[in-house]
């Protein structure tokens, strides 16, 4: 008897059946598979990259490793103290700004910021 006519009759059939959909239904949960946490501990570890203005000497940067919780002040690589905060670079001049919790507020080139659009307009003439 070959393979073709054992699929074919009764008992074969269904063990074809049956294995294809276990395949088919592993498949789709491999699929839909939480990511493993093994992945989300290295993300968690790495951190993330953050844009940096600091207050005291006002240098601006990349800090690399900030904890995704972490929201500032941070430590100034240049000068130590811990007065470093988020920043955002201008669309209009781009200088580094510190980033505020305001609705609005203005670059000093005058450039207007909008945090809720996040966003800004170029300044009025």
């Amino acid at each position: 008897m070959q393979v073709r006519d054992w699929i074919s009759a009764g008992a074969g059939r269904w063990i074809a059946i049956l294995g294809c959909g276990a395949l088919l239904v592993g498949a789709v949960m491999w699929a839909l598979r939480d990511p493993s946490s093994v992945e989300k501990r290295a993300i968690l570890k790495r951190g993330r990259r953050v844009l940096f203005y600091c207050r005291a000497c006002e240098a601006t940067g990349m800090l690399k490793g900030v904890r995704f919780d972490d929201h500032g002040p941070y430590k100034c690589p240049q000068c130590g103290k811990k007065e470093a905060v988020m920043g955002i670079r201008c669309y209009n001049c781009g200088n580094v700004i510190e980033r505020q919790n305001k609705p609005v507020y203005y670059c000093p080139c005058g450039f207007k910021y909008e945090s809720i659009a996040g966003g800004g307009e170029p300044p009025a003439q």
